[in-house]
């Protein structure tokens, strides 16, 4: 979200969070420190200590997830002043997501160790879009030179503790949204494919969110604020300015 930062911070409050395990944070061995009953309860946290008088969720992958299970939480409360989320590349339920992927983290931890870099090789594939990993302009080549210099350094205990205690926001608490949502996919995207999305648009619509924003942006995939960091930023905007 470096993009994102540096353009919003100049016109709002941002608060910016990683999970525990994720950029910065803490990289705990506790099983319990990844499960998304503590991630979520961490996320309520930070969000009731720095809340505004307008607030936006913005959420990326397993992050959306969270960001909409915020907001249908909150819908009722007046003290939340959430106004909008946006949720970028968005995972949508356990019938949706690729169970093949979180059968690879049921392997022992030791396997997932010496696997560990042709695992993260495979993230390259799946999250960046060809045109990207071309690297021809300076966004594209920090960012795929930015992955490949991690390769391997993710600490498996991490994710399988993460893959193996997923949970999803369930449709009938989407449902409770009532609050504008945008959603924003890369039209490459092999992690949380377009159909992901859809599928998750059309849940929303049948809900009582207000209006459900839509946008498959070309020749991106699932990294599609660091892909494409302005077009991204534009859409966002654009969101934000009709709330």
């Amino acid at each position: 979200f470096e993009g994102q930062i540096t353009h919003f911070q100049e016109s709002c409050h941002v608060i910016a969070w990683d999970f525990y395990g994720c950029g910065k944070s803490p990289k705990p061995e506790e099983w319990e420190g990844y499960s998304q009953k503590e991630m979520y309860t961490d996320l309520c946290t930070i969000f009731d200590t720095w809340k505004g008088k307008k607030n936006i969720v913005v959420g990326h992958s397993y992050g959306a997830n969270l960001a909409l299970q915020l907001a249908a939480d909150r819908a009722d409360d007046k003290e939340s002043n959430i106004i909008g989320v946006i949720a970028l590349g968005p995972g949508f339920g356990p019938d949706n997501y690729p169970k093949g992927s979180i059968k690879l983290f049921s392997y022992p931890l030791f396997l997932l160790q010496m696997a560990a870099p042709l695992l993260r090789r495979g993230f390259l594939d799946r999250a960046v879009h060809p045109e990207t990993q071309k690297r021809e302009n300076p966004v594209h080549d920090r960012l795929v030179a930015r992955i490949l210099a991690s390769a391997g350094s993710n600490p498996m205990h991490v994710c399988k503790a993460f893959y193996q205690q997923l949970a999803w926001v369930t449709p009938d608490s989407i449902q409770r949204i009532k609050v504008p949502v945008q959603i924003v996919v890369g039209e490459g995207d092999r992690i949380t494919p377009v159909k992901y999305s859809e599928a998750l648009v059309e849940v929303l619509k049948e809900g009582a969110s207000p209006s459900v924003h839509f946008k498959i942006v070309p020749n991106t995939s699932h990294q599609v604020m660091q892909e494409q960091p302005s077009e991204t930023c534009t859409l966002m905007e654009e969101f934000m300015k009709a709330l």
